[in-house]
């Protein structure tokens, strides 16, 4: 404990003395208004497109609860609108229909406006069972110690908080750990843009060493301010940690490979390559005949497919279907083709047959099928860790690993349905108000799951990181996997 709190004082000393150089108060608002007709039109664009181009419009919400969003987007667009309300109605309107892969962002004026002038909440924040924890201080108060829990802020509880910023952050299906991650990750985003921007924070807070709630008030800051300050932190840290790693326990007889992106662009910027590193990795667990294999997917948010299923078929001894389907409601000519930013990417290569629904089905897709590689096959036992963040191709590996394996699966609910992901991504811009569109045009089905199956991989031990925990660096799921192959294996 008292390496947390000299690391904590030296780093509140570290921004105190950089907030010094910049007390620049932020102009909260964003003086936008749309009127009601071009409000109106951007909406109905919006909502013709998501029934035009998306096969999974009701694949997770019913028609009822997307007709009543639907009808509420038109409603507040009676009359002008301010900017930031019409976002978070558009937010909303994707949100209830349960699609990671459908999204919007701002307009780039906004942009503009934020980057310099709106006002921020001067923290970032750790989630733990729904408790919010700073885990952060960009603030120059010395009374807001790291580790404290929050409250309230601006006298809402955080109850509340987290009750509206759910009904506008994207997700996949029905569950939650997604959106916690998401707050977490992104609360002073998402406050400022679906709450408020005020010039002065009204905390209640319990310090962590102290069992009595404490008000403070905390000025707001800009995101440049902000952002300097992060950027001057991450200079002091040992550098970038690269998306694939490994590691051999001989004691344990243990490999862990962690991958935290499938994304073929993130991998390669850090010189990597994701087959050889993946083959580098069964090499050494085939030469030291390995019992056990640690998979940690924590925060992988997807990428390609083809890494995923490369991945697993190091696992099985016979071929199976990865996904049962890929359809779709039309391949391109789109009602809105003027707006369109990019995608989706179809081409004449991709062969697709109607079926009896009206839907297209793309029977040559490369990913409906895995087969077993000949070489280096696992026959160990497998860990797998997971949690709220990992997302599309990873968690549909994770999702075949729990039908096709006897993987043990440690940490939190995967972000990502286990009925399967969206993809193929159309972006437009809404006309009007320059918001940005992203929509999925590709149902995935994984197969052997239900078709609507609205929650992630549940894991067999739910396990969280507390804020104790991370400001220790201490990896709670990695030890509890590392602990539990000691006692099966005897050697503790």
């Amino acid at each position: 404990m008292k390496k947390i709190l000299l690391s904590v004082l030296s780093y509140a000393l570290f921004v105190a003395h950089s907030l010094a150089q910049d007390r620049v108060l932020a102009d909260s608002s964003f003086r936008n208004k749309i009127s009601g007709v071009e409000a109106a039109n951007d909406m109905r664009l919006l909502m013709n497109a998501m029934k035009e181009v998306q096969p999974a419009l009701y694949r997770y919400a019913s028609p009822q609860q997307v007709r009543r969003e639907f009808e509420r987007s038109l409603k507040i667009c009676k009359d002008s609108v301010d900017y930031l309300k019409l976002v978070k109605q558009i937010a909303r309107l994707i949100s209830v229909t349960g699609c990671s892969h459908s999204g919007w962002a701002h307009s780039d004026a906004y942009y503009a406006y934020r980057e310099n002038k709106a006002n921020f909440f001067p923290f970032d924040i750790k989630v733990v069972k729904g408790e919010y924890f700073i885990s952060r201080n960009y603030s120059d108060n010395p009374k807001v110690k790291i580790g404290s829990r929050i409250v309230s802020i601006n006298n809402s509880s955080i109850n509340d908080i987290s009750s509206e910023l759910a009904k506008v952050i994207t997700h996949d299906g029905n569950n939650d750990t997604h959106i916690q991650r998401e707050i977490e990750g992104y609360f002073m985003y998402v406050y400022s843009a679906f709450i408020e921007n005020p010039n002065t924070w009204t905390l209640k807070l319990i310090p962590p060493d102290a069992d009595k709630v404490i008000k403070i008030d905390v000025p707001a800051r800009t995101l440049e301010a902000i952002q300097r300050l992060k950027n001057q932190s991450e200079s002091l840290s040992t550098g970038n940690r690269l998306p694939l790693q490994s590691s051999f326990n001989d004691k344990l007889d243990t490999g862990i490979y962690s991958i935290d992106s499938f994304n073929k662009n993130d991998i390669q910027e850090q010189g990597q390559d994701y087959i050889a590193f993946t083959d580098s990795v069964f090499d050494e667990l085939h030469r030291k005949n390995a019992s056990n294999l640690i998979i940690d997917l924590r925060n992988n948010g997807g990428g390609e497919t083809v890494y995923g299923k490369y991945l697993f078929s190091h696992f099985i001894d016979q071929p199976y279907p990865y996904f049962e389907s890929v359809r779709v409601i039309k391949t391109g000519n789109y009602s809105f083709k003027n707006f369109i930013i990019y995608g989706p990417e179809y081409n004449d290569t991709m062969r697709f047959v109607k079926t009896k629904n009206g839907l297209l089905s793309w029977t040559n897709n490369p990913n409906l099928h895995v087969f077993p590689r000949t070489k280096n096959r696992f026959r160990g036992k497998i860990y797998v860790l997971i949690n709220g963040n990992t997302m599309s191709a990873a968690a549909a590996l994770a999702a075949e690993l729990r039908l096709r394996t006897r993987a043990v699966f440690l940490g939190e609910e995967t972000g990502g349905a286990t009925g399967g992901p969206n993809a193929m991504p159309v972006s437009f811009l809404l006309p009007s108000s320059q918001i940005k569109i992203r929509l999925s045009t590709a149902m995935y089905k994984m197969s052997g799951h239900p078709p609507n199956k609205d929650r992630g991989v549940i894991p067999d031990v739910a396990l969280e990181t507390s804020i104790i925990d991370q400001l220790n660096g201490s990896d709670t799921v990695m030890q509890y996997a590392l602990k539990a192959i000691e006692k099966d294996s005897g050697t503790y």
